[in-house]
């Protein structure tokens, strides 16, 4: 049940992986390590959703029950979890320790995949914060990782070497690496990692000067991070949506702080949503 629920959480069936971790979770004879897959997963889908508490709750619970069985795989998934919701909740130190937890813990094993998203967050996260020797240590990893030639691997990859382009001012690269990366994922049901992709490519488009494929690009994400309940992800589409004066749906800037609010943006991004609105 476990593994099944990991499966669905990627492809995007939020609701039937939560309904598979508390069958799980109500088998009293369920062991330690499912028990431990059924709580990170449930951390990850709330976390997505932006349900912050009960999501650090059930990361913990999971990380907890892991640290006896050597369950590496879960443990770098956990850890990059437990990351982005540090991330949402303005701890940036927490989210440094455990960023770089989970580069230390990939370190020392042989994982090929399970790490890559958590590391793909890192390079954003290092890179926002002028830790560039951090990020590079995260984009080598990930890219003997694609070395694997899988090609979510190799996508992530790809969206590594497109942050890094966009935090030096090389638009049009990294929209090429986001687009290369997107191209990696196509055939694949993994929507969550294709939106966050479309996000950043429809960005490094607008930054290069062309509007409005990236416009269309960031509508496209939208739609899709709505789809899938990623308020957190949609909030921060919008948040770039209404900075070119574009509607979101039939919403615009001042309904977008609202719906930010409750999707767990951070206070700087509640704030620029409430400039754009006020036409700031």
């Amino acid at each position: 049940l476990g593994c099944m629920a990991w499966a669905h959480f990627q492809m995007g069936d939020w609701k039937r992986a939560g309904e598979l971790c508390q069958e799980v979770r109500a088998d009293e004879e369920a062991p330690a390590g499912l028990r431990a897959i059924a709580l990170g997963v449930l951390g990850l889908v709330g976390a997505h959703r932006g349900e912050l508490r009960p999501a650090r709750r059930f990361l913990e619970q999971a990380a907890a029950l892991m640290a006896p069985h050597e369950a590496v795989a879960m443990e770098l998934i956990v850890l990059g979890g437990l990351a982005g919701v540090a991330e949402m909740e303005d701890e940036p130190e927490r989210a440094e320790s455990l960023y770089r937890q989970l580069l230390d813990l990939w370190s020392k094993s042989d994982d090929r995949l399970d790490a890559a998203a958590g590391l793909c967050a890192a390079v954003s996260f290092f890179l926002g914060r002028g830790s560039e020797a951090e990020a590079s240590r995260c984009v080598e990893a990930l890219s003997i990782m694609a070395g694997s030639g899988n090609p979510e691997a190799r996508a992530a990859f790809a969206y590594a070497l497109g942050e890094t382009a966009l935090s030096h001012g090389e638009a049009r690269p990294a929209a090429e690496f986001f687009s290369r990366a997107l191209s990696n994922l196509e055939g694949l049901e993994l929507p969550l990692l294709r939106a966050t992709a479309a996000f950043r490519e429809g960005v490094a488009l607008v930054r290069a000067g062309d509007l409005d494929p990236g416009v269309e690009r960031l509508r496209d994400a939208h739609g899709e991070a709505r789809r899938l309940g990623a308020r957190p992800l949609a909030g921060r589409i919008a948040v770039e949506l209404a900075r070119h004066d574009t509607t979101v749906g039939e919403e615009r800037g001042a309904a977008a702080v609202g719906r930010g609010r409750r999707a767990g943006l951070t206070k700087r991004q509640l704030e620029v949503l409430r400039l754009i609105a006020a036409g700031l």
